[in-house]
């Protein structure tokens, strides 16, 4: 506060003056008339009353208007961080909020209990409050996948009841895909003012790619600087188990590396002592001393770190090596093993051994990795372990010598999907399985112009495709030349022949999800020759893509849990240059996709979609807090249902009676990243600010007003009280 606030506020010292004045005051004795008086002498006599308060109403009426007094003077006095719109000469204005419920949003701040994504709900519904009729408002949450949580609307109510529902999750976070998004919005209003303002921590896997922009005709507003402080953190990112090895993926952000102060560093070494994790496991006691028969180790460096653990962080390359922290394997609240946590980049896979003692204990129980200590996050330091059996396995039937690169090395199918990395494990296989042993361990299986298939292969697909397989069928010379007795059905109920074409590539359509942002390049990749399709009229396919000349180009059939996908193409680059565009890995991220959400007990990144058929009954629940089950909302649709996980943890979905266990995993991107620049415009005091100071001047003279009356009416009462009958 300023000097003039403070002389103010001293004022309030003389509510000392009317307590003297009553104190001082000395009035004549009251007068009571008495007969017997008039016997008695008349005599000179000074009888003084003592010192004492007599009307404590008519005191305390002045000591607070005295006090009220020096408040006026003060006034405004009171701070806040009040977001407010600057309107441009009082026109209306079209806002889309950028909403940020991504896991870092979960963090407190500094300041107080708060989190941010508190605050950034606090700053939306301060924003709302300075819209006027004729406003347009729209909202958009960044947490990926981005979506829509309100269209453009006039309807400021029904905005604030969609503000007031919403949650924070543990999804990543996709700033550009909702500034995007935001912007679409706003281009389809005819307001001339658009603003996107983004209430975002501004950490996302883009951190290092600059600061948000937009097009001009609009502006962008990151008003809350205060979210955007770095996050100390360190996560589980997933964890897998094969027979007595545990691997668990830990990742920490760059502040966690040395980048804090000593005193931020010591606090995110010097944590709690360990325990099951609360979100995912039964509340424990105590957590047990560890059992002297389990037995730990960890990877390469953890291992040759382990006498370093108790040591100051030391340097290591680009980053501070992490130490001091356990990592420990929790079966219900009954601690297996453990391992100190030393590492020394921003991720790195840990390997803990369970001893025979610890496989004993184990039983039926689900298994937990927990990261112990204290950070700027705790709902990313506990993850479920999964069985390694149920890693996604994606078998691959392809011709070596046909499909092989000028530069030589494995097929180019499995070349791309190396270079996805999407955490799959791929099976070259010499022909496609017709066993049932074979078949069930993969989740995806990708058929590379074969000569179609016999009746025990197709009678084995149509089983696993029945039970959530999926399968990629491309179509090339060979599948026209299928022996008797082989075909495509029931993957595919068509004739397939194999001609030259006209068609130079795939035709341009709206609401193409297939290849929605990686259209570059396919509507020219120069076929040489292509598969026509003669369907049987009853086939339930659906079309995903068509050529130019509008012939399938990707169709789409559901069978059972599973889906067949078939392309009229093979992969082959002596056939065609479509294995060179960015289509065709968007075609094998897709179908991997697919597999990760249908088929058997799978890990995803919390936010992906699971897809499941709608007609089976489908229902879910989450398994946290203390194990008890926690129910999911399963949208239904025609063909399939659709859950989409906002938590991390494990997942029970009942399918057709059949019970499925699924597992959002974090997002590592969500752990380690870093807040991006503040937007080139983020900062435009033309587009609000704060309000700091709040008036209350208003309020304090009508309360003297009412003093001064009531200061009247107490004096006119003692006057008639005092009034002799």
């Amino acid at each position: 506060m300023s000097f003039a606030t403070w002389a103010a506020l001293l004022v309030g010292l003389l509510v000392a003056a009317p307590l003297v004045a009553h104190l001082l005051r000395r009035r004549p004795p009251d007068e009571r008339p008495f007969a017997p008086v008039r016997f008695v002498p008349l005599t000179n006599a000074v009888s003084d009353r003592r010192t004492a308060l007599e009307d404590r109403a008519l005191f305390s009426v002045r000591a607070l208007s005295v006090l009220l007094l020096a408040a006026l003077g003060a006034t405004p006095f009171l701070s806040c961080s009040r977001l407010a719109i600057a309107r441009k000469k009082g026109a209306s204005c079209a806002l889309a909020i950028v909403l940020d419920d991504s896991m870092s949003m979960q963090a407190t701040l500094p300041d107080g209990p708060t989190t941010r994504f508190a605050r950034a709900l606090q700053g939306a519904t301060e924003l709302f409050e300075g819209l006027e009729s004729g406003d347009v408002v729209a909202i958009v949450l960044a947490g990926a996948p981005v979506r829509v949580a309100l269209g453009t609307t006039t309807e400021l109510d029904s905005a604030r009841a969609t503000l007031a529902s919403l949650q924070p999750s543990d999804r990543g976070t996709d700033l550009e895909g909702a500034t995007r998004l935001a912007m679409e919005l706003l281009s389809g209003v005819s307001h001339v003012d658009k603003r996107v303002v983004v209430l975002s921590d501004l950490a996302d896997r883009n951190g290092r790619a600059g600061p948000l922009s937009v097009p001009d005709g609009m502006a962008l507003w990151a008003p809350l600087e205060e979210l955007t402080d770095e996050l100390n953190n360190c996560g589980v990112v997933h964890a897998d188990r094969r027979s007595a090895l545990v691997t668990v993926r830990v990742a920490c952000s760059p502040l966690a590396f040395g980048q804090a102060t000593p005193s931020a560093q010591a606090s995110a070494l010097n944590g709690a002592t360990i325990g099951p994790p609360s979100d995912m496991a039964p509340p424990a006691s105590p957590a047990p001393e560890p059992s002297r028969t389990a037995t730990a180790s960890a990877t390469a460096s953890a291992t040759a770190s382990e006498t370093a653990s108790a040591r100051d962080p030391r340097i290591h390359g680009d980053f501070r090596a992490i130490s001091g922290r356990r990592l420990a394997l929790f079966a219900g609240d009954e601690e297996l093993a453990s391992v100190r946590l030393v590492l020394d980049e921003p991720a790195r896979d840990i390997a803990i051994q369970l001893s025979e003692d610890a496989l004993g204990k184990l039983r039926d129980r689900p298994l937990f990795a927990v990261l112990d200590g204290r950070d700027d996050l705790a709902v990313d330091d506990a993850a479920p372990v999964i069985s390694a059996g149920a890693a996604l396995t994606v078998g691959i039937v392809s011709d070596a010598l046909d499909d092989k690169l000028a530069t030589g090395g494995p097929p180019v199918v499995e070349q791309a999907l190396r270079a996805l990395d999407l955490g799959i494990d791929m099976a070259p296989l010499a022909v496609v399985p017709e066993r049932a042993e074979e078949l069930d361990p993969l989740a995806l299986l990708i058929a590379d112009d074969v000569p179609g298939f016999t009746p025990g292969q197709r009678r084995e697909l149509g089983r696993w495709l029945e039970d959530g397989g999926v399968m990629l069928v491309t179509l090339g010379p060979r599948a026209a030349m299928a022996p008797l007795g082989a075909g495509f059905a029931p993957m595919l109920p068509a004739v397939v022949r194999w001609k030259t074409t006209a068609a130079r590539g795939k035709k341009n359509s709206e609401g193409d999800a297939l290849f929605a942002h990686a259209d570059d390049g396919l509507e020219d990749f120069a076929p040489r020759a292509r598969a026509l399709l003669e369907l049987d009229g009853d086939a339930e396919l659906r079309t995903l893509a068509r050529w130019d000349d509008d012939e399938p180009l990707v169709v789409e059939r559901s069978i059972g849990r599973g889906v067949a996908l078939t392309i009229t193409l093979p992969f082959s680059t002596q056939v065609s240059d479509f294995a060179f565009r960015p289509g065709f890995l968007a075609l094998l991220e897709h179908v991997v996709a697919k597999a990760r959400s249908s088929r058997g007990t799978t890990r995803t990144t919390v936010g992906h979609p699971w897809t499941l058929p709608s007609w089976s009954g489908v229902s879910a629940r989450r398994l946290g807090r203390g194990g008890a089950p926690e129910s999911v909302v399963v949208v239904d649709g025609e063909v399939n249902a659709r859950l989409e996980p906002a938590k991390l943890g494990r997942y029970e979905l009942s399918v057709s009676g059949k019970t499925l266990m699924r597992v959002a995993a974090a997002d590592e991107a969500e752990i380690v990243a870093t807040p991006r620049a503040p937007a080139e415009r983020g900062i435009e005091r033309s587009l609000g600010g704060t309000s700091p100071r709040i008036d209350i001047s208003p309020q304090v003279a009508l309360c003297l007003m009412g003093l001064f009356v009531a200061e009247l009416l107490l004096r006119i009462v003692g006057r008639l009280a005092r009034k002799p009958a």
